[in-house]
């Protein structure tokens, strides 16, 4: 069988663009810009990490009147602030957007 062939396998295209994604979200994600909705699900993803940390005696993150936004499904928010409380990281953004990416990454893989 002819060697070019053999390396030119749809597995090897899709780990070839999985190490391109990598590399490109790398560079992006500390780059993104602060938009409206991480100012808006940020603070109360530090208040449903809050929750867990008194153990349900803070039940601010309960409190959404408005927004409604203890029915979203912000899993990704609430891993970010758990790390940026537990790592005390001051850049609270540029972990958010390195998480998004990662979750992005993992999206590809197992979508591929």
């Amino acid at each position: 069988m002819n060697r070019k062939v053999d390396i030119l396998t749809a597995k090897n295209a899709f780990v070839a663009s999985l190490f391109l994604a990598a590399i490109i979200l790398t560079f992006l994600a500390p780059r993104a810009a602060v938009n409206v909705d991480e100012q808006l699900h940020y603070p109360h993803a530090k208040q449903v990490v809050n929750w867990y940390f008194t153990a349900g005696e803070d039940a601010s993150c309960l409190e959404t009147p408005v927004t409604n936004l203890k029915y979203y499904g912000q899993s990704v928010d609430n891993f970010t602030a758990l790390i940026n409380r537990v790592f005390n990281i001051e850049n609270e953004f540029v972990t958010r957007h390195f998480t998004g990416a990662l979750f992005f990454w993992l999206l590809l893989l197992f979508a591929g």
